[in-house]
């Protein structure tokens, strides 16, 4: 319809003899080209040079490099104050406040925890100190009845033992009753048995027999069962002992190795609750942002699903990483545009632009792309299907009164198809 009503107005001005018409009717992107041609089927050169040789769209001028300013808080984080768009501030000037509250509970809650897990870790080294304590002494207990069991086997069985003894004792004995009964024999050679000392000497010899069948007897079990039998308990002993030794050792061992695990559990516990503390503590400080240097403060717009682009004030909950502010550097500037992408695809690195600002009337600064998107800008839900490509256009010139935002065309020419 709008095409023929341009038809029709071309008409109505008498155009009369004419060769070529070409009607361009821009809407959006779109680019219509009309013509009627009624001697020769081809445009003029110089007409057909300017269809689709550039790309014109609005855009806003922006700083090359700008410090941007993001939440550093894990997870989510509620602003409690946010620095004016436009403020001019210095080093060390509070940006952005976040809400500590919920962290400083948490951070009261671990260093609590902190506490009884360092109290864990001095129980710990303590029962280390015991257990070695312990168990050293125990070992010392069993090393030392080892030696004494060493010590009495070597009384009752050394060459000057009291198995030595007894038998040179029944040796003696016997020696004794040999000597008593020879010489009671000797006295009753002749001798009359009405002879007063007789039955005298007949008792002695009697009770010298019966201390040498005693003494051999004696003697003979002092030298076999006896000794034997003393061996074996010495043996015995000598090897519970021993036993004894080893198993005070391997309970000193465990002891130690249970009271070392103990204590590296309860020290890894400590450096836990240790890191979640110092964590707390530096979200607590990234809860408030200071400018690393000076400049003039910019908001970053939130993108919302049916708003658009929301800016951040008191009570805003934003993620983490999102960015919040920009301080932008003003000595370098470039141009930012979006473009449709029916023709992003002829838009190239290096190819020249001009650019005019709204601002700075009838002057033209000289640029070329500097940058092409490979996604699409987030949309508006309005607009979902429609998918514009950032491009960036560095400027040869830098304008005298460049500002922030300002708004302009950029025209970008394309390559021949």
């Amino acid at each position: 319809m709008r095409d023929e009503g341009k038809r029709n107005e071309l008409d109505a001005r008498g155009a009369g003899n004419w060769t070529a018409i070409a009607i361009r009717v821009t809407l959006g992107s779109l680019l219509v080209a009309c013509a009627e041609v009624p001697a020769v089927a081809q445009l003029p050169p110089a007409l057909e040079a300017r269809i689709e040789t550039t790309v014109r769209e609005v855009g806003s001028l922006e700083t090359v490099r700008a410090t941007e300013i993001r939440c550093e808080v894990k997870g989510q984080a509620t602003l409690v104050s946010i620095v004016p768009e436009g403020t001019q501030v210095k080093q060390g000037d509070l940006l952005v406040e976040f809400d500590d509250s919920k962290l400083q509970d948490r951070l009261a809650t671990s260093k609590i925890a902190l506490e009884s897990a360092a109290a864990a870790v001095v129980a710990a080294k303590q029962d280390l100190e015991q257990a070695q304590q312990q168990g050293s002494l125990n070992l010392t207990i069993a090393r030392q009845a080892l030696a004494l069991v060493a010590v009495e086997q070597e009384r009752v069985l050394g060459k000057n033992g009291t198995l030595a003894l007894e038998l040179l004792e029944v040796q003696s004995a016997l020696d004794v009753a040999r000597l008593r009964l020879m010489s009671a024999e000797k006295r009753l050679v002749g001798m009359d048995e009405s002879d007063v000392h007789y039955a005298e000497l007949q008792l002695v010899m009697k009770e010298a027999q019966a201390a040498i069948r005693l003494g051999d007897a004696r003697q003979q079990l002092l030298t076999g069962v006896e000794t034997r039998r003393r061996k074996l308990q010495g043996q015995l002993a000598l090897a519970e002992a021993e036993q004894e030794v080893k198993s005070r050792a391997a309970e000193q061992l465990g002891l130690v190795r249970s009271a070392e695990a103990n204590l590296r559990a309860t020290s890894a516990a400590e450096q836990v609750q240790k890191k979640q503390v110092a964590d707390i503590e530096e979200q607590i400080k990234r809860c408030k942002i200071h400018a690393p240097q000076a400049g003039t403060v910019m908001h970053v717009r939130a993108m919302t699903g049916r708003t658009g682009r929301q800016t951040l004030a008191a009570g805003s909950t934003v993620r983490e990483r999102q960015p919040l502010l920009r301080l932008p550097d003003l000595s370098e500037w470039q141009m930012r545009v979006s473009v449709n992408e029916s023709r992003i695809a002829r838009v190239r690195v290096g190819a020249p632009a001009r650019v005019s600002l709204d601002a700075i009337p009838g002057e033209v600064f000289q640029g070329k792309v500097k940058r092409v998107s490979a996604t699409p800008e987030p949309a508006m839900w309005f607009e979902a299907d429609v998918k514009r490509y950032a491009v960036t256009v560095s400027l040869d010139q830098q304008p005298e009164f460049a500002r922030f935002g300002l708004t302009g065309e950029v025209e970008i020419r394309l390559p021949k198809r």
